[in-house]
């Protein structure tokens, strides 16, 4: 199949957006002017009856048998230019008085007769003796006189409505080139592209049309002939996509597929396999290390950084390789295995090419499973919050507690958030968790400020996911107004890692987040590679020493220096510093003597439920306020 033109695509789609726009517009046209017309109808069929009752009402009422009387109420009813027959009836049947208007101009329309009839009839009764029927009034009613605007208010609004309908489908069949570029239609096009064999943004056969060529590939080889297939995928895209604006992405796409193509020759085949995957088919293959030297190639070249918009973009590639006939003559498996192997190469470490081996099937395939699990364990209720209290080592009193998120996973069991947290970046499902972490933290603490620890304090980890999110101020601004917290008594945690990938944005949120009154801490200081600077560059309250430096101390020399060094340091900056991992009296001891302000860890509480947690303040509060008595 030969690519479509990018106008004769445009003509196409207008032509069928148009066909179908006309018809739902003209059956929508349709149904609105009936429901119009049928109100208008039965209010004019109310104003009529309203009418000849009123009328009704005026003339004297008709008593007993007397055909007298009964002929000068009929003949005042047929004084009414509406009314054209009026006849009374006795309880029986019987017609006492019948008249007709003598001249009529014409017979009342069909339109009228069916929506508005042509006949009112009333029971007459007097109220003494209670209730006694003494006869029966017709009226045959000229419902042209009511139904003459009628009619014509009811073609007017059934031609206007079409008009209407016919009007907005050609506006938008005269509107669509414009709205051809425009970002929800381009998405809303790019999803109907996917069934067919052509990539709407980057033009490049999609995998229908890769399976066909991989097909023919097989049946036209020999036994002798290797081919290879590589998927190539984009590492962090999903998360830079969701940076960037709909255009930029796209952009960013058709510029990786414009290089992929000015490196590949007729001896290759590429093709896009999914949002952040290409794919490329190597025909004849002299040696394996054929495909290796190409996806180096392909590597180093993607490397180097996209110009978009004026910002230079640094993007990086990981290749999966499988060998035909070797690993496989499937389709697609194939496809798969290529797949797996660039997945097993991204999780060990990006930026490199991974042949093939049978037995990452196994581990890749689990791996899958369990993002699509995480993806559902916030839904299913799988996640939950533990809590570690802070100790002040100046008051010896609990000043604050870290939330800490766990996975309970229904068959493999607890998940610590070191093996799932990274998942959750990588494929944003941190967005709705850490939501969800933030709310579920304001709340409690709201809960345990109602119970009697209105100045405790509460930590939570923000990921580098959620500090990139520019509507974070206000989700916490809105939260601490919805469970009445303290600004100070928030304390969100941030890692240099987190801020490492965009300082400038990372400054700039912080410094919007700080303008609440929010608390700052850095956390697992010393473990990245510009500590100083940071403390410099962003506008921290608290240090937060990394556990891995408490291990061994007293004893362990080197630990020890760099524990004083990080106390001195945030001394000089005027910043508490709080120690996590504190295990055992010695490690806290050496803490205090060097200057720190407060600790966390085993010796003060595992991390515990807010259950838990409720019944340990109760118990601290009792207890002497001695650092060395706060392990229970």
């Amino acid at each position: 199949m030969e690519f479509t033109s990018f106008q004769e695509l445009h003509r196409n789609i207008s032509a069928r957006l148009l066909k179908s726009v006309f018809l739902t517009s003209v059956i929508l046209a349709l149904i609105t002017s009936s429901i119009l017309i049928t109100f208008d109808t039965v209010k004019t069929r109310k104003e009529m009856v309203s009418d000849a009752f009123q009328l009704l009402n005026q003339t004297q009422p008709v008593t007993g048998e007397s055909s007298h009387q009964a002929t000068r109420v009929i003949n005042r009813l047929l004084s009414a230019p509406f009314v054209i027959q009026a006849d009374f009836r006795l309880p029986d049947g019987d017609v006492l008085v019948q008249s007709t208007r003598k001249t009529v101009n014409s017979s009342p329309s069909w339109f009228t007769q069916i929506f508005l009839g042509k006949s009112i009839n009333y029971q007459l009764s007097i109220a003494e003796p209670k209730g006694q029927l003494y006869g029966y009034l017709n009226l045959e009613i000229n419902s042209d006189w009511y139904g003459s605007q009628l009619e014509w208010r009811s073609l007017v609004t059934l031609i206007s409505g079409l008009a209407l309908s016919l009007l907005l489908s050609t506006l938008l069949f005269l509107i669509s080139p414009w709205l051809f570029n425009k970002q929800q239609l381009k998405s809303r096009l790019n999803h109907l592209f996917n069934s067919s064999e052509y990539d709407y943004v980057t033009r490049l056969p999609t995998e229908r049309c890769i399976q066909k060529k991989l097909e023919q590939l097989i049946g036209a080889s020999s036994d002798n002939q290797l081919s290879a297939v590589l998927c190539l995928g984009l590492d962090d895209f999903k998360p830079l996509r969701a940076e960037l604006s709909f255009d930029d992405a796209e952009h960013t796409l058709i510029k990786v597929a414009d290089r992929l193509r000015g490196i590949l020759d007729e001896k290759h085949y590429l093709g896009r396999l999914g949002e952040d995957r290409f794919l490329i088919i190597m025909e004849q293959l002299e040696e394996p290390f054929k495909a290796a030297e190409l996806a180096q190639k392909l590597i180093t070249r993607i490397k180097q950084p996209f110009q978009i918009n004026n910002k230079q973009l640094p993007i990086n590639a990981t290749v999966g390789i499988t060998l035909f006939p070797e690993d496989s003559c499937d389709v697609d498996e194939l496809i798969k295995q290529a797949d797996f192997s660039m997945m097993l190469a991204k999780s060990r470490s990006q930026g490199r090419y991974q042949f093939y081996i049978a037995s990452i099937d196994s581990e890749i395939r689990q791996k899958k499973r369990l993002e699509q699990d995480l993806h559902d364990a916030l839904s299913h209720h799988e996640l939950n919050l533990v809590y570690q209290p802070q100790v002040d080592y100046q008051s010896s009193l609990i000043v604050g507690v870290e939330v800490l998120l766990r996975w309970q996973h229904p068959e493999q069991g607890l998940i610590l958030p070191a093996d799932f947290i990274p998942m959750a970046e990588n494929n944003l499902d941190i967005i709705p968790i850490g939501d969800w972490v933030l709310e579920s933290a304001c709340h409690q603490l709201h809960n345990w400020h109602q119970a009697g620890y209105p100045d405790l304090r509460i930590s939570v980890n923000l990921s580098v996911i959620q500090l990139k999110d520019k509507n974070i101020t206000n989700r916490i601004q809105y939260l601490l107004r919805k469970y009445n917290i303290p600004p100070h008594l928030l304390e969100l945690e941030v890692t240099e890692s987190s801020i490492m990938e965009d300082s400038q944005l990372a400054s700039d949120q912080l410094q919007q987040i700080k303008a609440l009154g929010i608390k700052l801490s850095l956390d697992d200081f010393g473990t990245g590679y510009s500590s100083l600077s940071y403390l410099k560059q962003f506008p921290f309250d608290k240090i937060k020493i990394d556990k891995s430096f408490i291990e061994g101390l007293p004893e362990n020399k080197e630990n020890s220096v760099i524990v004083d060094a990080i106390i001195q340091l945030g001394n000089s900056f005027g910043l508490p510093v709080i120690a996590e991992g504190v295990e055992s009296g010695e490690q806290e001891q050496h803490l205090i003597q060097s200057g720190c302000h407060e600790g966390q860890g085993f010796l003060y509480g595992k991390p515990m439920s807010s259950s838990d947690l409720n019944s340990y303040l109760q118990s601290y509060s009792h207890s002497p306020h001695q650092p060395k008595s706060l392990q229970f």
